[in-house]
């Protein structure tokens, strides 16, 4: 402790000074009270406050005195001790704690964008069936694949109507590929959650955006009965008719565009019911389809003599051998 005038100046930072005054008439007593304890008043800068304190004389830290008055003056030291650690060790400053640099922050690898999922190579073998798909419209229309390396759409949005669509196809790049008439191109590929179609609306250039997309299902022809588009008797004006059985059950007639039947397989044939009354019934196999049209619930209760016509399934046979 160093002395500085009246007051006992103790080391430590300048934000964590401590000082001790001792009254002046401490020093007056030094000599006349060597064994007597004292009040003293200690300040301890930094609190702002005062407090009373049991503390020696300093006769009795530094004189000849018994053990008791050793151990108190032991104790005072002791204490002056940790003041001193506690002052000369401040806090560090958050500013003063050092932040890593860029280099010892781990960066955290950001993950991986997703690629296209893989595409599967479709076998040729399985073009060939009838393919389910939807338009942009969410409509659902059927494609059929015949092993002539023909195409035909149930899609009667078009200018033909039910008469459905004509085109070709062909096993391309591990996918099929199918162009209509009017310049619509269909592909259907495979990918690991199954068969997707793309519809590229026609003069869309190669590797352009599809018009539409969707999941696609397929099934054989032999088991897809008769859904596709078929050609029928005359009309009266010499026009033929076509009905075009989709694979959801509805069925359309070129005779009544506006019309929208239903159709169900009934035996070894399949029934079109009409909202007018009138029904139509294809039967047979192959090359020996046979129609017959007929008034009512039944055609032995028509009262009109029933029509009995051959039926073409249209895709079948070349189109330059099938009437439009």
């Amino acid at each position: 402790m160093v002395p500085n005038g009246n007051s006992y100046f103790v080391g430590g930072q300048p934000r964590s000074r401590i000082w001790v005054h001792v009254s002046r008439e401490i020093f007056a007593q030094i000599g006349n009270a060597p064994h007597r304890k004292e009040k003293r008043i200690v300040r301890w800068a930094g609190l702002g406050d005062f407090h009373r304190a049991m503390v020696p004389s300093p006769l009795e830290i530094f004189g000849h005195a018994p053990r008791w008055r050793l151990e108190i003056a032991l104790h005072f030291v002791a204490g002056a001790a940790l003041v001193f650690g506690l002052a000369g060790c401040p806090s560090p400053k958050p500013s003063d704690q050092a932040s890593p640099s860029p280099t010892q922050v781990s960066a955290t690898p950001s993950p991986a964008k997703p690629e296209n999922p893989p595409l599967h190579p479709l076998p040729r073998a399985l073009c060939e069936g009838v393919w389910s798909l939807r338009d942009s419209d969410g409509e659902p229309f059927d494609v059929l694949i015949f092993p002539n390396g023909q195409a035909v759409s149930t899609w009667v949005k078009g200018s033909s109507g039910a008469k459905g669509e004509r085109g070709g196809w062909k096993h391309r790049n591990g996918m099929l590929e199918v162009v209509f008439e009017d310049g619509w191109k269909d592909l259907i590929a495979a990918f690991p959650s199954g068969f997707v179609h793309r519809g590229f609306a026609p003069g869309t250039p190669e590797g352009g955006l599809p018009k539409n997309e969707g999941p696609a299902t397929r099934q054989d022809l032999a088991a897809s009965g008769f859904i596709g588009v078929w050609i029928l008797n005359k009309e009266p004006d010499g026009s033929l008719l076509h009905l075009t059985l989709r694979g959801d059950g509805r069925a359309f007639s070129s005779s009544v565009p506006e019309q929208q039947g239903q159709w169900t397989r009934e035996g070894d044939g399949a029934q079109c019911i009409w909202p007018d009354g009138w029904r139509d019934a294809i039967s047979g196999k192959p090359g020996k389809y046979v129609k017959r049209t007929w008034f009512g619930q039944a055609p032995e209760n028509s009262t009109v003599p029933p029509d009995v016509s051959p039926a073409i399934r249209l895709g079948e046979a070349p189109f330059k051998d099938v009437p439009r």
